[in-house]
């Protein structure tokens, strides 16, 4: 889920650590089911990246201090790691898709995911304004381009093909807009797609603030932020 967060163990057998994150996701945190053993030598190469300089070679922020603690030595020869699960729970974009025929539909929908779940900015946040290309109808912001390549990657379609050209989709569905309701299946898949990446920005800039407020503004030189969209 969006909110999951997980702390990459300390130990000194990488493998061992990342089979301890496996054990943790799978019985603690994750929802989705998703395999991380693709991840394994990127989480492991992330987290030997965070091998902690001496003090004299650091700017001394608060995450990644040499302790003089003899008994906390071997914790901290790795800054800590945080994991963040950043795309929405996929049955919440089935929903969107499959669930909310009508604007009313939507609005309900979208008030539940900012006001009550936190997916989305709330409404008085400025990061809202980024969410719908038309606030009446409540439709996400997107692009030609990227719902181009979502379709493609969807549907197989040419991904140099004409936006306009209709494409005939897995189901046997044609691309073509529908008159009735102006919507397709393509497109009602691609705004689950929409919602999914606009959830993730949200999450990944959320972290980032909160961070700074943590810091009074002060700058991390050290954090690095890495994002895993897919494998």
């Amino acid at each position: 889920g969006t909110t999951a967060a997980h702390h990459l163990p300390f130990s000194e057998d990488d493998d061992e650590a990342f089979e301890e994150l496996v054990n943790s996701y799978k019985n603690d945190y994750g929802t989705e089911g998703h395999d991380l053993h693709p991840y394994r030598h990127l989480l492991q190469f992330c987290r030997r990246t965070t091998k902690k300089k001496k003090k004299a070679d650091y700017d001394g922020t608060k995450n990644c201090t040499d302790s003089s603690n003899d008994n906390d030595a071997a914790n901290n020869d790795y800054c800590e790691v945080h994991l963040h699960g950043g795309f929405i729970p996929r049955n919440h974009a089935a929903r969107l898709n499959k669930e909310c025929p009508d604007v009313e539909a939507k609005r309900n929908f979208f008030d539940e995911m900012s006001n009550e779940r936190g997916y989305l900015p709330r409404e008085d946040d400025p990061m809202h304004r980024a969410l719908f290309e038309d606030t009446s109808s409540f439709k996400l912001r997107g692009s030609p381009e990227h719902q181009l390549l979502i379709q493609s990657l969807m549907s197989g379609a040419d991904l140099y093909s004409s936006p306009a050209e209709e494409v005939e989709g897995e189901d046997g569905s044609c691309g073509g807009v529908d008159e009735e309701e102006g919507e397709t299946p393509m497109s009602r898949l691609y705004e689950a797609q929409l919602l999914k990446d606009h959830a993730m920005g949200f999450r990944i800039a959320s972290l980032m603030l909160d961070h700074h407020d943590e810091s009074c503004g002060l700058p991390h030189s050290a954090d690095r932020y890495i994002v895993i969209s897919g494998f």
